[in-house]
């Protein structure tokens, strides 16, 4: 299988700056995307659609900091928002004139910062340490999503149980001995059981059962 080629995104007003940083990053072997302003780069991160492979999320965005505060905020936002698809690991570059105001845009959400002049060395030591933050992150997003489907699973389940009726409410009509027993392959089922008392001494006893197992036939039922 061959290796997957990272995807990045240039932000930069600075047509001469964005052409080299643009040559150097290609050398280095990555996808590139570029983008004059910080309109266009929301244009483009918002056009993403993670089911097609021919727009798939990009993995790291390097936006400059010589763009107009507004639009370096407003991405910022939309960032934080969740409403770019695939987020894209953020880094800020900048002229050593211009440090001040990257310390700005790490407290609204970059994660990494550089300090021109490029460096293919440095730019690619830089790229690949962010590569690595960025899958760990996921990671461990998948990790906290995965912990909180199974709570809500387990609740799911605590409450299917509350449906069902216990043993000690079960009618005991006289000369029968009535008990019930319920596993779910999985943690929640499309099952349901109850044993209704009728008039004069008779029991409904009613079972159902929705195809298929887990949380879809338990919601149905």
């Amino acid at each position: 299988m061959a290796e997957k080629q990272h995807s990045l995104l240039i932000v930069d007003d600075n047509e001469t700056q964005r052409t080299m940083l643009a040559r150097q990053l290609e050398q280095l072997g990555y996808q590139l995307t570029l983008a004059q302003n910080g309109r266009q780069a929301l244009t483009i991160l918002t056009t993403v659609k993670p089911d097609e492979p021919q727009t798939q999320p990009f993995d790291v965005m390097l936006l400059s900091s010589t763009l107009a505060e507004a639009e370096i905020v407003q991405i910022m936002e939309q960032l934080k928002a969740g409403s770019i698809p695939g987020r894209p690991f953020v880094v800020m570059t900048s002229s050593a004139e211009q440090v001040d105001k990257v310390t700005k845009y790490l407290e609204l959400g970059a994660e990494e910062y550089y300090v021109g002049p490029f460096h293919p060395v440095l730019l690619k030591t830089l790229i690949e340490g962010c590569l690595e933050r960025k899958q760990l992150r996921e990671q461990v997003q998948a990790h906290l999503r995965l912990l909180k489907l199974e709570h809500d699973i387990e609740i799911g389940h605590k409450i299917q149980a509350d449906f069902l009726p216990k043993q000690e409410q079960l009618p005991q009509p006289q000369g029968w001995e009535i008990a019930t027993y319920f596993r779910p392959a999985r943690q929640v089922a499309g099952d349901f059981f109850d044993v209704i008392p009728l008039t004069r001494g008779k029991i409904g006893l009613v079972i159902a059962d929705v195809c298929d197992k887990g949380v879809g036939p338990a919601l149905f039922m």
